[in-house]
């Protein structure tokens, strides 16, 4: 009966003790974990504004903290992305709309048909630049894999100047 007893109270502080370290595994490394996995799940669907609130000084901290700069870094690079897509949308349109206008105005006589020349020129000019924009974009494209390629050219700056005024 004195053993019987004994081995009760071993087998209940061994209990009371893995009770301890479930609990102390449960606040050190599942509720962390959990907290992680709500914050990716977060990231995942489109929002990187969230903050996962592990402020703990071991792994579960280092991941929280280096994933919490994840979104941050991806946010930015969307705000980027999205000004870059303004940019050349305005960039674009800006001589569709000089091609337009002047196609129009031939088309509806404000042009007279004399000066019909003139204006082919400018549409051309136009398209050209717009040739330019599309073949930069390409390029812009391709640096990530081949690197910076610098094409020196000499071009007469009134031309430019005059074009730009008409």
């Amino acid at each position: 009966s004195h053993i019987m007893n004994i081995i009760y109270i071993l087998i209940t502080i061994v209990f009371l003790i893995m009770l301890l370290i479930l609990v102390g595994f449960s606040f050190m490394i599942y509720r962390p974990l959990k907290k992680i996995i709500a914050g990716a799940d977060a990231f995942a669907s489109g929002d990187l504004k969230y903050n996962i609130p592990v402020n703990s000084q071991d792994e579960m901290g280092y991941l929280a903290l280096t994933l919490n700069y994840m979104s941050d870094e991806l946010d930015k690079m969307g705000e980027y992305q999205r000004k870059f897509v303004a940019n050349v949308s305005h960039d674009f349109r800006s001589p569709l709309t000089s091609i337009r206008g002047y196609l129009e105005a031939m088309l509806d006589g404000t042009i007279p048909p004399e000066m019909h020349e003139k204006y082919l020129n400018i549409v051309l000019n136009e398209t050209d630049r717009l040739t330019k924009l599309t073949n930069s974009l390409l390029q812009l494209n391709n640096l990530n894999t081949k690197g910076m390629i610098l094409e020196k050219t000499t071009f007469d700056m009134n031309t430019v100047i005059r074009d730009t005024v008409a």
